[in-house]
């Protein structure tokens, strides 16, 4: 996520923060994410979701390290639509710092889809009760190999 973090330009209304995905040449890759931040860059209160398979209109960056299975989008713009709500919950002012711990045992691991040729995303969304907030958001992720 850029450190200029994403405007929520209008209140009570979720965008999408940071997405992840697995490579298109990297489906048999086991990826599981495991803690999760969002807030806001002034301390604002934030609500979130996790959502899997939103629609995103955002491009895809490869991980810096060649080795990676993972791919993620920090610039998918406009309002979050679609997919299925796997986690939600908000972070008090001041509280944004803490990082979520994802359960090992839920259904967070980035699955596939279309037989195994299209990987499922996971993206972290974000509203704030105030417009014009900027917020911000990290995934930390373990992938096996």
């Amino acid at each position: 996520q850029p450190i200029t973090g994403t405007t929520l330009t209008d209140a009570n209304v979720y965008y999408p923060l940071l997405s992840i995905r697995l490579k298109s040449t990297a489906l048999q890759g086991i990826v599981l994410p495991t803690f999760f931040q969002v807030a806001t860059s002034d301390n604002t209160n934030i609500f979130y979701k996790v959502v899997r398979n939103a629609t995103l209109n955002g491009t895809w960056q490869d991980m810096p390290d060649t080795n990676s299975f993972t791919q993620y989008s920090t610039n998918a713009t406009g309002v979050l639509t679609g997919g299925s709500v796997i986690d939600s919950g908000f972070v008090i002012a001041g509280g944004g710092g803490t990082g979520v711990r994802i359960d090992k045992d839920t259904v967070y691991q980035l699955g596939r889809s279309s037989m195994g040729t299209v990987s499922d995303t996971i993206t972290l969304a974000a509203a704030s009760s105030i417009g014009n907030k900027s917020a911000i958001a990290t995934f930390t992720w373990i992938e096996q190999r």
